[in-house]
């Protein structure tokens, strides 16, 4: 059925030229149509009984033809009705309008029997959308129906073939809006008067400087759903030049969390903000102010807001968008042509599942049309669903909180990130052991541990630490371990190995923990209501059949109550590492909204009976995955007391739980060690969760989608300010392809290789994967593969202090390098470590030649294969290519113009990253070199449709940029003191060119950091050598004449690649600074 819509006017096409029936009349030799006639017309009569042959031309026709005698025509004395209707002009009109007035009656008699029962259209004339602009009305409604459409005053259509459009829509502008009624200054701004009523006159609000106020009134009274619409107020503010907000809230039914934002004054700004009142309707524009691009505008969608549900819709620059927490989806860019809704709620679920996770983070980059990028941040913890149009537009749903909007300038993908940490926090720098591989199992007992602690020992596999097992104290937290898992922590740790410490958000009842969390209001309380009378009791949930009850970790004086527990200090003292995991927070029990009869919630609610703990929440909408907000997690309804004795609702700040549970833990293992960095690590993150730690968990299955999926989760993370990330490598649960495990696991030890975090871990009643669970060919791969990545170690630590002092993610999407290479935008099976490597994992099995042809993009640059030197691509566009990879292969290349530092080598045995620090410095240097200006595409390699919706390619390359250079630096410390407190450190600089390499260490040369000996080579208080032994040269010309400081030195070069291997054997503790020169042959 197509959409019905009132018009206020209509068309009537009044005439229409009916040039054949005049033609056939001019034609016709009847007399008797001839007869009768009007006025006094002279005509000229036909010959009679002959009619004109219908021609364009009389020499059209052959000799044959023109001689040919002529055939009568003959017609009958009378014309029919039908001659009457066809072929005079006059009754003809006659007829039509009796039939245009017959219908006339009928259709509105018709229409109004069949529409009788239905509301009233909407009022306003702008259903005839566009599909990409119809922005669906009443999401999730599973029968919608014209009548119920109409009811909400929306627009309905059911006969479009795009399967994703919505068949109810709003109208534009939507029914739903405000209008401005008061205003007022908060700095200079320019401004209009105060309006008391709503009028048809465009006002605008322009922010000038720091912010202004406006009070808002609803058009309609109630929401699509029937709720009343609350009054709001509107809050522009700006802090430096670079971020804007725009809060819109209720202040009567205020459920904010704490304001963090405060504003300042700058002298200029990169962001402008008009507030526009067209038509009387409010509505918000974020503009560019170099280019006077439109980033956001409210203009196309309704702004809705009521108790518990709040929605906003607002036009983006384009479809390039990138983060908002995706749960398990494995696109990095969501298809905006599918109008995809996913839904940020945290909950204990499998991370297979791509509409929720137990982490959110409504944060996103968005690339505008000219290549620049900025970011938006949704300040809001409460269940929250998005949903992406083609428009393209993107609409928040929240059941909680406010709508409070931070807008970052960029320009480039490098400064959202810095201005958005600026904000939420820099993230934690871990410590340097924290970086090896590690090794976590979640079993029924700890007898598992013994045997890959000592196969792992045997076959001198590297590796840095154990949990023993993650249910070393389960589901209780906080309570001293048993004997024997005492007994393993000492052989652990006597090893030289650390331990990861496994908490869970949840407490037994009866436990000392639960009962001085209870004694001091620290446990989360329901509040159970008859009529007015409201009565708070204790709260019980269930996680693996046992009941639980959960501390409120918002509260701050869950600090000194983590601080009173006997045992628990010198437990969390003794750890090297704590993994907080399930605190989503996991709740397994089954709501039941029907206690017995006569029995009120206070009454039903105990230990024996947790499903009655809960009472249903009701809410207008629920996001999309979601059945109820009971469910798989605790009780949308419970009360947390704040610090100043307000009772926050948990709603609003659900998805912060765990964000607050992972702080709370990291200030108090700081506290009992302030002389070490403290490294935690939380399963359930939220905005800001950086700088307590990292994130690590989930259940993944062993196949290669689970793999792409978490590459993408693991992506995202570092866009959030989170780059400390890791998944289980091998995965953590069974899959129905069990024959696939092993090669999965090769594949998943290659990517985890380059991954921030990487531990190895599986779940409960899962198939273990330990590397010695496996065959002796596998354990041999494998032990390269480990020891490749602590090669790296000194690499990637280099990238987390930069992550601690600018944001920056330590593995990267392709577009966050190369935010001009539009084939770089889209991509999400490759990634950057740092700015120097390309790697491209596999996510297919092998092929009958036992390979995989592996698409890869080269962004455009040089690249050169990480292991021999050899030159891949040099295209200055970029290009497509298909790497044919064995199973023991890893595709990893070297962007030129990069010199990175390694340490050790593949075939040295070491256990741990203590003997490793000893071990002498690789450097490994790329050389830029000439681009080819044709770019080669396979159609192996093609772009995906998200791609191509770039209009030009602009290249990445800078065009003045100097051939055969190279340039890197290098950071390291201690690994262990707090950067507050500015521990001691070596800082190198490298520098190449076409005929030298000139390394210089900029950190003071006394004996915090290089010793009073300088004569003792590699050794230093720091821990970590001062030796660089072996220089790599990829990209130069063939060389001779090789000299160290004026010495002459030996080198070996490649034939095949010219590159190049030298000895250097510098000790930069001895002196500050060598040069190393070349001749060209």
């Amino acid at each position: 059925m197509s959409f019905i819509k009132k018009m206020k006017g209509m068309v009537i096409i009044t005439h229409i030229e009916d040039t054949e029936a005049q033609h056939l009349d001019e034609l016709d030799s009847n007399p008797a149509r001839q007869k009768k006639t009007k006025g006094k017309t002279k005509r000229t009569k036909a010959p009679p009984t002959t009619a004109q042959p219908l021609q364009d031309s009389l020499a059209d026709l052959t000799e044959e033809a023109r001689t040919a005698p002529k055939k009568e025509l003959h017609y009958k004395k009378k014309p029919t009705c039908l001659d009457n209707a066809i072929f005079n002009e006059k009754l003809r009109i006659i007829y039509v309008v009796i039939l245009c007035l017959l219908i006339g009656l009928m259709v509105p008699y018709i229409l109004s029997w069949h529409y009788r029962n239905l509301p009233p259209p909407p009022d306003k004339n702008y259903c005839g959308l566009n599909i990409s602009y119809r922005m669906e009305c009443l999401p999730g409604t599973i029968n919608m129906s014209l009548s119920v459409c109409y009811q909400a005053n929306c627009c309905y259509d059911d006969s479009s073939t795009d399967p994703y459009a919505p068949k109810c829509f709003h109208t534009i502008p939507s029914q739903y809006g405000y209008f401005v009624y008061n205003s007022s200054e908060g700095g200079d701004v320019i401004i209009t008067p105060v309006r008391q009523s709503r009028t048809p006159e465009p006002i605008l609000y322009s922010l000038e400087r720091t912010s202004f106020t406006l009070d808002l009134l609803p058009i309609n009274r109630t929401t699509p759903t029937g709720d009343m619409a609350w009054p709001l107020r509107v809050l522009v503010q700006r802090k430096g030049p670079d971020m804007v907000r725009i809060k819109i809230w209720d202040p009567m039914n205020a459920q904010d969390v704490e304001d963090d934002f405060t504003d300042d004054m700058p002298s200029e700004w990169k962001l402008d903000v008009t507030v526009s009142d067209l038509g009387g309707q409010f509505n918000v524009s974020i503009t560019r102010n170099e280019t006077g691009e439109e980033l956001f505008n409210t203009v196309f969608g309704p702004l809705i807001y009521s108790r518990n549900y709040m929605e906003i819709t607002a036009r983006v620059s384009s479809y390039h968008i990138y983060g908002l927490g995706q749960g398990g989806n494995y696109d990095l860019i969501p298809n905006s042509n599918e109008r995809p809704r996913w839904t940020l709620f945290n909950t204990d679920t499998d991370d297979d599942d791509d509409t929720m996770s137990h982490s959110s983070h409504p944060f996103y980059m968005n690339f505008d049309g000219n290549g620049s990028v900025h970011g938006v941040y949704l300040h809001n913890s409460a269940p929250l669903e998005i949903g992406l149009y083609p428009a393209p537009a993107i609409v928040f749903r929240a059941l909680g909180g406010s709508l409070d909007l931070r807008f970052f300038a960029g320009p480039t993908p490098q400064d959202v990130t810095r201005q958005y940490t600026e904000m939420v926090g820099k993230p934690a720098m871990p410590p340097f052991w924290a970086l090896g591989y590690h090794l976590c199992r979640t079993t029924a007992g700890i007898t598992e541990f013994d045997k890959a602690f000592e196969m792992m020992t045997e076959k001198a596999l590297p590796y840095e630490s154990d949990c023993i097992d993650a249910r070393l104290a389960f589901p209780g937290s906080f309570m001293p371990l048993s004997p024997q898992a005492e007994e393993r922590l000492q052989t652990l740790q006597t090893s030289g190995r650390r331990f990861w410490l496994v908490q869970y958000p949840f407490l037994e009842p009866g436990s000392q923990a639960y009962e001085n969390a209870k004694g001091s209001d620290l446990l989360l309380q329901a509040e159970s209501r008859s009529g007015e009378n409201i009565t708070v009791i204790d709260y019980y949930g269930q996680v693996a059949k046992k009941t639980v009850g959960y501390p409120d970790f918002i509260n701050g004086n869950i600090a000194d109550w983590m601080k009173g527990l006997e045992g628990i200090s010198d437990l969390y003292g003794r750890s090297d590492g704590i993994l907080l995991l399930k605190n989503s927070p996991m709740n397994q029990v089954i709501p039941n909204y029907t206690p017995p009869v006569g029995a009120s919630l206070q009454d039903a609610c105990n230990e024996t009976h947790p499903e009655f703990c809960c009472p249903r929440y009701d809410v207008p909408f629920l996001p999309t995955g979601v059945s109820d907000l009971n469910s798989e997690t605790i009780c949308s309804s419970l009360i947390h007391q704040t610090l100043e004795g307000e009772a926050r609702p948990h709603i609003i700040s659900h998805n912060s739980y765990g964000r607050y549970h992972h702080q709370r833990t990291y200030e108090f293992k700081e506290s009992l060690d302030t002389a070490t960095r403290p490294v935690v690590l939380s399963q359930s993150t939220f905005a800001g969760s950086g700088v307590f730690g990292g994130q690590f968990g989930g259940n993944y299955k062993p196949n290669f989608v689970s793999q792409q999926r978490a590459l993408t989760y693991i992506l995202q993370m570092g866009l959030y300010g989170v780059p400390f990330t890791g998944v289980p490598i091998c995965g953590s649960t069974n899959d129905t392809e069990n024959f696939m495990r092993a090669e999965y696991c090769i594949r998943g030890h290659q990517m985890g290789v380059f991954l921030p975090f990487m531990m190895n871990h599986y779940e409960y009643n899962h198939l273990p994967r330990n590397p010695t669970d496996f065959t002796s060919g596998f354990m041999e791969n494998v032990r390269l593969f480990i020891r490749l990545r602590y090669m790296l170690i000194p690499y990637i630590y280099d990238l987390f202090y930069e992550a601690h002092e600018t944001g920056a993610p330590v593995a990267r999407p392709l577009f966050y390098e190369f935010p001009q290479d539009p084939d770089s935008r889209g991509r999400q099976s490759q990634f950057m470590l740092g700015k120097a490597l390309l790697v491209t994992p596999v996510f297919n099995k092998v092929d009958e030649s036992k390979s995989v042809k592996t698409k890869a993009h080269f962004p455009p640059g040089c690249w050169y294969d990480f292991y021999q030197g050899t030159l891949v691509s040099n295209s200055r566009e970029g290009e497509n290519l298909v790497l044919p990879t064995l199973l023991n292969d890893m595709n990893v290349h070297i962007r030129g113009g990069s010199i990175i530092a390694l340490q050790g080598n593949l075939h040295e045995d070491f256990n741990t990253t203590a003997e490793f620090r000893q071990m002498p410095l690789l450097l490994m240097i790329a050389l830029t070199c000439e681009l080819k200006n044709d770019t080669t595409t396979t159609p192996a390699a093609g772009t995906s449709t998200t791609e191509a919706t770039v209009s030009e390619q602009v290249p990445s390359v800078d065009e003045d940029e100097p051939l055969f250079t190279a340039s890197g630096d290098f950071y390291m410390d201690d690994g262990m003191t707090p950067l507050e407190q500015n521990p001691p450190y070596h800082n190198l600089t490298f520098e190449a060119d076409l005929t030298s390499l000139t390394v210089t260490r900029l950190s003071a040369n006394d004996s915090t950091v290089c010793g009073d000996d300088p004569s003792a080579a590699g050794s230093n208080p720091i821990g970590f050598t001062s030796l660089i032994d072996i220089v790599q040269i990829f990209g130069a010309p063939r060389i001779k004449n090789m000299r160290v400081d004026g010495q002459e030195k030996n080198f070996t070069q490649e034939m095949s690649t010219n590159a190049i291997t030298l000895h250097l054997n510098y000790d930069w503790c001895s002196t500050n600074q060598t040069i190393v020169t070349w001749e060209l042959v």
